[in-house]
């Protein structure tokens, strides 16, 4: 009766060399920051015309003047701080103890320098253009809390990786990182989609016909 015990045992002891525990679900942390609009009023409409974004259902043909362009950056930074055990044949389990993910917003709103500030030309313009960065801090509200779904999702795919030697740890950790961040990634394209459909509620026909039509005597050059 004694042998299969120690049987027992030794499958015990083998499989914990050989497998890894599970973990705890990471702390997963998004943190977002958004900054105030920083206005240019530096490039010509000209200039504005050639690096403006698409606009969706307005025909440029018609609207020959490209008075603002607002864009909107968002950049996403994801750090991971990984654990790791070590067990009796020098062979180490990783997982991840914390996933911090850091959205930065920066809106840059370009005025055509044809307008100076203070006329109504550039202040039309200007109400434009914060539509748009009002837009962007919609979604943003919207879609963020999905992201935090998304990278938890991703962290419980990943679980614990294992057994490592110990000089295989560091090439584990860049695997599981851009894992990580490629879950990140696809999440951002998925915002920008978004966006870009709701920035066509702005950016509309009648819209432009208003704009080019609310300052008499300031024609748009």
């Amino acid at each position: 009766m004694i042998v299969p015990s120690l049987h027992a045992a030794t499958a015990v002891v083998l499989a914990g060399l050989l497998a890894c525990d599970p973990q705890p679900a990471p702390d997963i942390q998004v943190n977002y920051t958004e900054k105030k609009p920083v206005f240019f009023n530096s490039h010509s409409t000209a200039q504005l015309r050639a690096i403006a974004p698409s606009m969706g259902t307005v025909n440029l043909a018609d609207f020959p003047v490209t008075t603002g362009v607002t864009r909107g950056k968002i950049t996403m930074e994801t750090s991971i701080l990984f654990r790791s055990l070590g067990n009796l044949l020098g062979r180490y389990c990783l997982w991840q103890a914390e996933v911090t993910i850091n959205v930065t917003y920066r809106p840059e709103v370009y005025i055509a320098k044809e307008y100076r500030p203070g006329t109504c030309r550039y202040t039309q313009t200007k109400l434009h253009e914060l539509r748009h960065v009002e837009i962007d801090k919609g979604v943003m509200k919207d879609l963020l809390p999905e992201l935090k779904k998304v990278v938890a999702a991703r962290a419980a795919k990943i679980g614990v990786r294992g057994p490592f030697d110990d000089t295989q740890r560091e090439a584990a950790k860049s695997v599981l990182l851009h894992s990580m961040q490629d879950a990140v990634s696809a999440e951002l394209d998925r915002i920008e989609s978004v966006r870009a459909m709701r920035q066509q509620m702005v950016d509309t026909p009648a819209e432009y016909t208003r704009l080019s039509l609310s300052c008499p005597g300031e024609p748009i050059r």
